[in-house]
């Protein structure tokens, strides 16, 4: 997940053209479908969350599809916010072509406050 734990955009955007297809595709039930790596790079880039860190929790592979857990952390305000997720990708020809995301929203908008976090301890 080094990839992800860079602050520089142009590194990132390098990297990510090295390990992603052209015509890559991006399904996910928060953003939408994104297609190409330019415009998934242009989806993740732009220091919104500067210190992003991403954390690899599980890899399984089989076939042409591998399924990864991992989490992630960065700093928003005054405090840290975070998210788990899962992707299952999908390769050809050495690089990533397809990918399904799966965020767990519903904890991130309570850290946020857009809705009343359902996971805060009761005062």
């Amino acid at each position: 997940m080094e990839l992800g734990n860079t602050p520089d955009d142009e590194k990132r955007a390098a990297g990510i053209r090295e390990v992603f297809a052209s015509d890559y595709v991006l399904h996910s039930r928060t953003g939408g479908t994104v297609l190409g790596v330019d415009a998934y790079i242009g989806r993740i880039a732009g220091g919104r969350l500067p210190d992003m860190r991403f954390s690899m929790d599980d890899l399984v592979v089989q076939g042409d599809r591998f399924a990864l857990r991992y989490h992630w952390t960065a700093t928003h305000g005054d405090g840290q916010i975070g998210s788990e997720a899962l992707e299952i990708n999908r390769v050809a020809d050495g690089q990533v072509v397809e990918t399904w995301n799966y965020q767990d929203m519903l904890s991130l908008m309570g850290q946020l406050g857009v809705i009343e976090n359902p996971f805060a301890p009761p005062s």
